[in-house]
């Protein structure tokens, strides 16, 4: 916009002109329609803009390029980490870990790196976890009729802590947060009222360890 305002008016009328001349060789000769070619330049506008803005915060910030990696990673690591998981998608034969990342793999679109980072595991546990989920031939279950009702949104961070496995967050966050009691979670989930009860436990002794 800059350019264009500072621009005479005579040779932005040209340039306009050449432009109209440019799209209609490019329709002629290449057989593109109007849509396609602008679909063309709003990537290239795109990649100019990334490219000079990415040189502004270089220039303006004192970033080297792994630093503005790193910070743009961070960015969307933090616009990801609210991401939330129906808790009818728990009844299955899968485990809970091999659940979740299949969910952000497969619902959500997300990369195993980027799955790792918000998990706080490595890079390899993930990979297999989702090569696990892939293999298992698995029949969704029929959801029972309070998921129905109400299917309750688990959020994606409860299973950052490592200090516990993701079914003892899970079934902790189940009871603590949404006060249900351990019979009611193991219907959600295809487990045992013991089971559950058993896994909440060592969530409460690693929360005091």
């Amino acid at each position: 916009m800059y350019v264009a305002r500072a621009l005479p008016q005579r040779a932005a009328q040209d340039i306009a002109d050449e432009n109209e001349s440019l799209r209609n060789l490019i329709q002629s000769k290449l057989g593109l329609s109007a849509q396609e070619i602008e679909q063309e330049l709003n990537q290239l506008r795109q990649l100019q803009t990334n490219t000079l803005l990415r040189e502004l915060v270089k220039e303006k910030l004192h970033l080297q390029k792994h630093q503005i990696d790193a910070t743009l990673e961070h960015a969307r690591l933090e616009n990801k980490s609210d991401i939330t998981i129906p808790v009818s998608t728990f009844r299955t034969s899968l485990s809970t870990l091999e659940v979740v990342v299949q969910f952000l793999k497969n619902s959500s679109n997300l990369q195993l790196s980027e799955i790792a980072a918000l998990l706080n595991r490595d890079h390899r546990t993930v990979w297999h976890a989702y090569q696990r989920s892939q293999k298992k031939a698995v029949r969704p279950a029929t959801r029972a009729q309070s998921d129905v009702q109400s299917d309750i949104q688990i959020p994606i961070l409860i299973f950052a802590d490592r200090k516990n496995s993701p079914l003892e967050a899970l079934a902790a966050h189940l009871h603590q947060t949404h006060s249900l009691p351990f019979a009611e979670i193991g219907r959600m989930l295809l487990l045992s009222r013991k089971t559950v009860w058993t896994v909440y436990q060592r969530f409460t002794r690693n929360a005091h360890a």
